[in-house]
């Protein structure tokens, strides 16, 4: 077989000796001979994959030499038949089942079969082919999306955005192989191998497949997950810098689950994964993400009187979650739903009694389409539900004290295309929050959640339902732009009209029934040719407007997002926001509100909302090894003097909003002027925090203000502490297979001495594994500087990661490098 299949295949990059193809697409086979082949009769190939005698569950195809091409089929036509050899142009389909086959021919002579083998292909799905499911458009996207080997994850919170490089590795020696081993290994298949290979063509089974198999909780996946400090019997999440080495590490220990993995960590080896196999995928951040496990659409927070957070529920809200999105068609929902699908393969909560997540369409979640899978209600509200606060008494009452709509799901980030910038995807997951078509949808949604059933398993045997939508929808609809670094509209692309939204109570879910979901049937044929980034796939003609509903005007066509407010924490407060107050109001000699030795007035209304307002605002840079001083500002809102007592806390807290060291408390008491600011300064000491940081260097502060007669306002906010730069320099050019030179700089950032500290250099295309140093001992605020010599093993854009490490912190850093050939 000839090796510039795997050129033309967009394969030639996996660092493997097998024969690697993609689906849909033809390829090239000689046959050499002994002698001229004389004489035959019929030559018949066999492709086949999955157990020998799997052959009832379509895994074994056999097809004929010919003299054309049979559309949609396995084909075979000879080329040219030179001296003693065949050339043969072969074509799998391009919804052939993916995976490792065994091809063989045999040939018919004078009423004689003789069989030979002719060895091993993989099979992975083809993004390039206009008939793959998988088909993506635009080729700068599949170069991102399928090619890349390494990209950018994004952490922190959302008002402070830490970029994170991180070495997929998908084309690495052994990776493709481990990956046909996750499949093989995955509950589906021990319980029936002939069923699950079957399935294997479509890419909604293989993601959900995935999505079980790089967690272990029900089975030996890849990476056991836990998120406490204690990670001594294993490695800190945080510690890792790609895929690669998780992989390898899983096979080497004859597939036991690898200690340890949280979110980023999970959704980045299902990124090396689903890319190895051929499925465009990409990362995205999902910041003030809420993990609601009674599907009502709030996630309860409580509070003790004293501020402090109480674990009283299961719900809660992380500062950000990380998932993956793949792109792929949903024949299964209809065309409509195509496009970006959520995969999430962190262990949150069971699907069909699995930890799994997904396939859940982007645009179902956006349209509040929750009745559709899979798992889109979940996911629904990670993006979407409604944080609400209260205060638990001693005496077990409780009071609300906050219900904030537009805290859940900011700043929704993945990479940019062809660059480490980041973009932000909000808009592909909601309307802008506040907007009638936002709320509208929320609604929707939460009357909806009671009528999800999950679809059953048996996904690549179904039929290809179009019948999701209402009858003229376009089959894949655009979404809006995503910003100036990745077009979400393809050039030339005329968006069509969308119809309106059906504001009836009485029909929910676009006309269709709750306990019936299916929809009148969408166009047949999916149109493709769009850029991934919109779900559409070709330029369809305009769709009218219902007729059955009113006009109004197209759904994804709205005036840009309003940037949100950042610029303080949360103020919550037991009643709705403040009325401003009358002129005829603020010249009035009004009572004050209720107040020891006040009576009240019962023919004067009380003022709306709290008596106080305020934030948190930072003093000094946050930065690892230094004091954190803030100011606390409060505003009295009122024309009356307000005492007000204040109860400080600070606690140092996981990215899941767990808190797991109470580092600070203190208490203050101060009487606010009319209308006037006051401020309270709040030092916490390296020495509280030392050694309590977890991964994320996070610290949430709380005051919990408490007014007379009751009434509490809750203040808090997120810090995130940012750790020193490594310092990456270049000497000399990067060429290919030339030895070349860098420098990297580093100063502790403590002033207290560190030892037993850890160098670790990776890169795909650039280490063959790792490089690592040991630092036995580093003086306070002392500058260390290393030189490492490596030679790179590709071309074009590379990623070095480097990570110094110690019991005190995990410092990394990466450099973009572009490697020339000789």
């Amino acid at each position: 077989m000839e090796e510039s299949n795997q050129k033309a295949h967009h394969t030639d990059m996996y660092n493997s000796s097998e024969l690697i193809l993609r689906r849909g697409q033809s390829f090239r086979i000689t046959l050499e001979f002994s002698k001229p082949l004389n004489d035959w009769q019929s030559i018949v190939f066999t492709a086949q994959t999955g157990p020998p005698d799997a052959q009832a569950h379509n895994t074994t195809a056999q097809f004929a030499l010919s003299n054309s091409w049979t559309s949609g089929l396995w084909s075979a036509v000879l080329e040219s038949s030179p001296g003693n050899s065949l050339q043969v142009i072969m074509c799998s389909p391009a919804n052939a089942i993916i995976g490792r086959y065994r091809l063989s021919v045999s040939i018919a002579i004078m009423g004689e079969i003789s069989t030979y083998s002719l060895g091993q292909f993989i099979l992975l799905f083809n993004p390039w082919c206009l008939d793959d499911d998988v088909y993506m458009a635009n080729e700068d996207e599949r170069q991102e999306y399928v090619l890349n080997d390494h990209g950018i994850i994004f952490m922190g919170n959302e008002k402070h955005v830490v970029p994170l490089g991180w070495n997929y590795g998908q084309f690495e020696r052994n990776i493709l192989s481990i990956c046909m081993d996750i499949l093989d290994r995955s509950l589906n298949y021990q319980a029936d191998p002939a069923t699950d290979c079957s399935q294997r063509n479509s890419p909604i089974y293989v993601g959900r497949v995935i999505s079980a198999m790089i967690n272990s909780n029900e089975d030996y996946g890849v990476l056991e997950g836990k998120w406490e400090k204690d990670f001594s019997d294993g490695v800190d999440p945080n510690h890792w810098n790609g895929s690669v080495e998780i992989l390898w590490t899983w096979q080497r220990d004859e597939y036991k689950p690898v200690k340890y993995g949280q979110c980023w960590v999970f959704a980045a080896v299902m990124c090396t994964a689903l890319r190895c196999l051929g499925i465009p995928t990409r990362v995205i951040t999902n910041f003030n993400s809420a993990h609601n496990t009674d599907a009502n659409m709030n996630v309860d927070l409580h509070y003790d009187a004293e501020g402090k957070f109480l674990e009283t529920s299961d719900d809660s809200i992380w500062n950000f979650h990380v998932w993956n999105e793949s792109w792929f068609m949903r024949r299964d929902l209809g065309y409509f739903y195509s496009g970006w699908q959520v995969l999430d393969s962190t262990p949150q909560e069971q699907s069909q009694g699995i930890y799994r997540c997904g396939p859940s369409s982007v645009i179902a979640v956006k349209e509040g389409d929750v009745h559709l899978g899979y798992d889109t209600p979940f996911v629904f509200a990670e993006v979407n539900a409604d944080r609400v606060t209260w205060i638990l008494h001693k005496d077990g009452s409780k009071e609300k004290a906050h219900s904030d709509t537009k805290y859940v799901g900011q700043c929704i980030s993945t990479k940019a295309v062809g660059s480490d910038t980041r973009i932000d995807v909000t808009h592909n997951y909601k309307y802008p929050e506040g907007s009638p078509e936002e709320r509208e949808v929320f609604e929707k949604a939460s009357r909806n959640m009671g009528y999800y059933r999950p679809p059953p398993e048996q996904i690549g045997n179904r039929h290809n339902t179009t019948n999701n939508r209402i009858r003229n929808e376009p089959p894949m609809r655009p979404v809006s732009p995503a910003g100036p670094n990745l077009p979400e509209t393809p050039l030339g692309y005329t968006q069509p009209s969308t119809p309106a939204r059906n504001a009836s109570p009485s029909t929910p879910a676009r006309n269709a029934s709750p306990s019936t979901p299916a929809r009148n049937a969408s166009p047949s044929t999916p149109a493709r040719n769009a850029s991934p980034s919109t779900p559409a796939r070709n330029a369809f003609p305009p769709t009218p407007t219902r007729n059955s509903l009113p006009s109004s005007p197209t759904r994804n066509v709205f005036p840009p997002t309003p940037e949100r407010n950042t610029s303080s924490p949360s103020v919550l407060s037991p009643s709705p926001r403040r009325n401003a107050v009358s002129p005829s109001r603020e010249g009035s000699a009004l009572p004050p509100r209720p107040t020891d030795g006040f009576r009240v007035t019962p023919t004067i209304p009380p003022l709306e909302g709290p008596d106080i307002s305020g934030k948190f605002k930072l003093l000094s840079p946050l930065v690892v090894g230094d004091d954190i001083n803030l100011l606390l500002f409060l505003k009295n809102l009122t024309p009356y003097h307000r005492p007000v007592k204040v109860n400080l806390s600070a606690s140092c807290i996981l990215y899941t909003g767990r808190r797991v060291n109470d580092i600070f408390t203190d208490q203050k008491s101060l009487i606010i002027s009319p209308s006037q600011d006051a401020h309270i300064s709040l030092q916490i000491p390296y020495s509280h925090y030392q050694g309590c940081l977890n991964n994320g260097n996070m610290i949430q502060v709380v005051a919990l203000c408490e007014l007379p007669f009751g009434e509490k306002v809750l203040i808090t906010k997120d810090l995130v502490l940012e750790n020193p730069p490594i310092y990456i320099k270049v000497l000399g050019a990067a060429v290919h297979q030339q030895t070349m030179t860098l420098e990297i700089r580093f100063t502790n950032p403590l002033t207290v001495a560190v030892k037993d500290c850890y160098l670790v250099v990776e890169g795909s295309g650039l280490v063959d594994g790792q490089l690592s140093a040991v630092v036995p001992f580093l003086k306070p605020k002392e500058k260390i500087r290393f030189k490492v010599e490596l030679t790179p093993y590709r071309t074009g854009i590379r990623q070095l990661i480097v990570n110094f490490k110690c019991k005190y912190f995990s410092i990394k850093g990466y450099k973009q490098l572009e490697v020339v050939s000789f």
